[in-house]
């Protein structure tokens, strides 16, 4: 099932960390913190991977923070096959939560030992540039939106309704790419035996309308997605959730 979607607000409620309710509550009621980054807990999730129709592993995403930081950490657990075609590293994101949403700050991958970083970066918007820690310095616009691309959580916290044709930037310590989001659909998807009630939601690479990242919300409870699929060359990464008891 899908249906195009106009302007639609999805409020969500709930608080981040107990120690600090009544604080969160008042910024809350104040419409000084995004509802849905409000909702945002501690958590450990775990992916299947496929890759090319193919087995490929695990990805491990833990999400934490306090106050006004979040911190993201994604560790692949890939077969052997699969680290041929894909990188096997851990990356962090450090996010901060601003009164129009959940912004990018900084980020680096690691060696699986966490011992070594492998190339970082932070977003200077004081002078609208990504600087990587190796001397790269790359211009952007005062207005851009970043989106990681290990985890779409600044895509979990956004107003849905109002995403169609939005221009992000998607970072990595690799790399910064230009994409544009496709309007939302609502659509079921089938998952653990489970019909799952979903906005799926998809950006193309500027340029290249057949690279694309697309993920399934669950409309109920945004904050996890059930299944990513990043697509480029015509080949398929596929992550889907997995069902922990």
């Amino acid at each position: 099932m899908r249906q195009r979607i106009g302007q639609l607000k999805m409020p969500g409620t709930g608080l981040i960390y107990t120690n600090k309710a009544a604080v969160i509550y008042l910024l809350l009621l104040l419409g000084w913190l995004p509802a849905q980054a409000a909702n945002l807990e501690n958590q450990t999730l775990r992916y299947s991977v496929q890759y090319r129709t193919q087995n490929a592993g695990e990805l491990e995403i833990i999400i934490s923070g306090e106050g006004d930081r979040i911190k993201t950490t994604v560790t692949s657990h890939l077969s052997a096959i699969a680290k041929i075609f894909i990188d096997d590293l851990t990356e962090e994101t450090w996010f901060s939560i601003h009164g129009d949403g959940v912004r990018v700050e900084r980020g680096h991958t690691l060696s699986h030992d966490m011992q070594t970083v492998k190339r970082g970066y932070f977003i200077d918007r004081q002078n609208n540039r990504i600087q990587y820690d190796d001397g790269e310095s790359v211009a952007v616009e005062s207005i851009a939106i970043f989106e990681s691309a290990a985890f779409p959580l600044v895509l979990i916290n956004s107003d849905i309704g109002a995403i169609e044709g939005q221009i992000i930037r998607e970072i990595s310590p690799k790399r910064v790419q230009r994409y544009i989001y496709l309007a939302p659909e609502q659509q079921t998807l089938p998952l653990h035996g489970k019909n799952h009630h979903t906005w799926k939601v998809t950006r193309h690479k500027s340029g290249d309308p057949s690279r694309t990242v697309t993920v399934w919300l669950d409309r109920k409870n945004r904050n996890t997605p059930l299944q990513i699929i990043s697509t480029r060359k015509g080949k398929d990464t596929v992550m889907r959730l997995i069902d922990n008891p």
